[in-house]
């Protein structure tokens, strides 16, 4: 099988004739306050959505934000299976069916694996964690991956029994593992009362006490190559004087001989890895561009004189000023481009910041913004601001 790193926790592994996408999270923000970092690459979004082997198979582990994206989960093919863990609690169906998702999609898996397009699909539960997010272990021919998601702690010995047991039963030659390591909740970084170094702590003991779980979890089940994702986003505030996303790459560094970073885009073909540069455009910055486009395509309907408008990021460079740039948290622009809140909530609501040259009035740039912005959102619920995939 070939599997691709979309971003997070998402995998998109291709069969020879089927595809299976894992955990998806990229246009929404997760528990109001994550955003992706970094954003998945506009050609691997693309070839989710457009691929030759139409998508046959969504797994959602767990029903946490940053594992289940509504808005791509409502654009696909009808005919795509939504596979969830089989558990007592129907909350998570209720939640895909209020989606929109039609029931007849939904598969409930547990212990016993099902064979579906070509893949062979079990839900195992751990409970290290909590009773409902599961470890999934996906086989395709003599290829098994463990997705555990959020579960890296020591796994029970129930837990490797079962996976080692669908190891043999698949004659998987090719075995991988994926494990979350990474800064995955408000503690301590938010909390008063906690010094900045007794922060950088607690959050090092952590990363290395998660780093070691997952060593110890290869070793058992006979695993010589770790990956390491579900650590890709970041909190929209971090009042902290340090950057606790850089001391988290600093100590996962320490573990690189035995456990792969994923950065979107990489691939891991059979037992390979392959690192993709980085330099490639993003989902966040293809949706910038086409909202640019849009609006200058408004300002060309309506015979307008308009300084030109650039939308982007904090984090982005700013364009030089012969135009009018407005600027705003990738978490910001997720609701944006998605239709949950329009350009105004910048220019006018202060969720952002807007540069312009010092001397220059932008009071027609700004009437027109609004003007057009309203009618923008309509279109944005419907398309989420994607440009045409052809």
């Amino acid at each position: 099988m070939n599997i691709t790193h979309v971003n997070h926790s998402s995998l998109y592994i291709e069969g020879k004739n089927s595809s299976l996408l894992t955990d998806p999270w990229i246009f929404k923000n997760a528990f109001g306050g994550w955003y992706q970092y970094p954003y998945p690459h506009t050609e691997t979004v693309k070839k989710i959505l457009t691929g030759k082997n139409n998508l046959d198979i969504v797994i959602i582990s767990h029903a946490h934000d940053d594992h289940i994206d509504e808005e791509l989960l409502i654009r696909l093919n009808q005919k795509t299976k939504i596979i969830i863990p089989k558990t007592n609690n129907k909350g998570l169906i209720n939640r895909l069916t209020l989606f929109g998702i039609d029931r007849q999609q939904i598969i409930e898996i547990g212990e016993d694996a099902v064979d579906l397009n070509g893949f062979n699909i079990a839900a195992i539960q751990d409970g290290n964690l909590t009773d409902e997010d599961f470890i999934f272990v996906i086989s395709n021919e003599r290829s098994t991956i463990v997705h555990a998601n959020d579960n890296w702690r020591e796994f029970r010995k129930e837990t490797i029994n079962k996976i080692n047991h669908i190891f043999n039963a698949n004659n998987s030659s090719e075995k991988l593992l994926f494990s979350q390591v990474g800064i995955a909740d408000a503690y301590p970084i938010f909390y008063d009362g906690i010094s900045i170094d007794e922060k950088k702590n607690i959050i090092s003991k952590k990363l290395n006490y998660m780093c070691k779980s997952v060593l110890i979890n290869m070793a058992k089940l006979s695993i010589a190559q770790g990956f390491i994702y579900a650590n890709q986003s970041k909190f929209s505030m971090n009042s902290t004087k340090f950057d606790p996303y850089k001391l988290k790459d600093q100590i996962i560094e320490k573990y690189k001989i035995e456990l792969v970073q994923l950065m979107p885009s990489d691939q891991i073909i059979g037992n390979e890895y392959k690192k993709t540069m980085q330099n490639k455009m993003s989902i966040l910055d293809t949706r910038l561009r086409h909202l640019e486009d849009q609006f200058a395509l408004y300002k060309k309907s309506h015979k307008l004189n308009l300084m030109p408008i650039k939308f982007h990021t904090y984090e982005s460079e700013i364009p030089d000023l012969k135009s009018i740039s407005i600027s705003a948290l990738p978490s910001v622009w997720n609701e944006i481009l998605r239709g949950k809140l329009n350009i105004e909530s910048i220019i006018t609501g202060g969720l952002g910041k807007i540069y312009k040259p010092h001397s220059y009035n932008m009071k027609d740039e700004y009437i027109h913004l609004v003007k057009w912005t309203y009618r923008q959102q309509k279109q944005s619920k419907q398309d989420l601001t994607l440009p045409p995939f052809s």
